[in-house]
């Protein structure tokens, strides 16, 4: 069995666990399991997870990390969100490309609201290597449902549609229109507990 079918295998054997979960209490915990498949003539497969925990007064400790079969980075950091919605962080950590390890600044800013959602990160490596950029702007159409435009480094800018299959389960797709990279599709399916 490979990498890409087991991680696939185990995020459905999560699903059960995520309709025991208690949604009327509000928990500080967060955590984001997240496949990546792009498509196309520099296909590749990518794993990437987010935890963090959360105070009172809205400030979080975060890691984070992703692997593909030439790159990783691992972070941590700190964030703070706003009752508007708006979320500002600041992160560090290592990664590793191209035979070498570098340090990594990884700063992120996102906004949620009921209809619109944000986000934009980058990496900022030491030694080495170009910036590394993500990001999303998305509306809602639907209760689970997104469109909007998604970008990345190497990837490009596309639209994008987010399908929420329930409360902790999603599936999304992007397709870069410009600045595109080798790969011509991304499909992502995320688990959220």
């Amino acid at each position: 069995m490979n990498t890409k079918t087991a991680l696939l295998l185990l995020v459905l054997c999560l699903l059960p666990f995520s309709a025991f979960a208690d949604e009327t209490e509000e928990s500080p915990f967060y955590g984001q399991v997240a496949l990546h498949d792009y498509h196309g003539d520099g296909a590749f497969f990518a794993q990437e997870v987010y935890f963090q925990i959360e105070n009172d007064n809205g400030v979080a400790v975060w890691v984070a990390g992703y692997r593909d079969s030439e790159f990783w980075s691992a972070t941590a950091g700190l964030s703070k969100t706003y009752d508007s919605g708006w979320t500002v962080a600041l992160g560090a950590g290592k990664a590793r490309f191209d035979g070498e390890s570098h340090n990594v600044i990884a700063p992120w800013v996102s906004y949620n609201s009921d209809t619109w959602e944000f986000m934009l990160s980058g990496e900022y490596y030491a030694g080495g290597g170009d910036p590394y950029y993500q990001g999303y702007l998305q509306r809602r159409i639907a209760e689970r449902h997104f469109i909007g435009v998604y970008g990345e480094t190497g990837f490009g800018v596309g639209p994008a549609f987010t399908f929420g299959m329930n409360d902790h389960v999603a599936f999304r797709i992007a397709v870069p229109v410009a600045d595109k990279g080798d790969t011509s599709v991304l499909a992502s399916l995320v688990y959220t507990f």
